[in-house]
């Protein structure tokens, strides 16, 4: 991604093309440009994970103090904090 000021204006667009960003089990035939804004690029990154349910697994607005695998569980485990007002909130789950 690069920054550009044109017009007085913070503007984000990428520098790879658009099909780099896309997964191969949901391709996006649609782009816009060789090189799609970025808003474009989240889009259908969030409609991907809106599809297949994936929200509700993450976490925005959070800092990950402590991520480690458990060998026997095969799973990872994380502490986050939530960076929203300075409240604290280790969250402990597994992934």
């Amino acid at each position: 991604m690069w920054w550009s000021m044109s017009d007085g204006l913070i503007g984000c667009a990428c520098d790879i093309p658009s099909h780099s960003y896309q997964y191969s089990f949901d391709p996006n035939p649609d782009w816009s440009a060789f090189y799609a804004p970025a808003e474009e690029i989240c889009a259908y990154l969030h409609r991907v994970a809106e599809k297949y349910g994936v929200l509700r697994h993450v976490k925005t607005s959070h800092k990950v103090t402590e991520c480690r695998w458990n060998e026997d569980a095969k799973k990872w485990y994380e502490e986050s904090l939530s960076c929203q007002r300075n409240a604290h909130e280790g969250s402990g789950t597994s992934r």
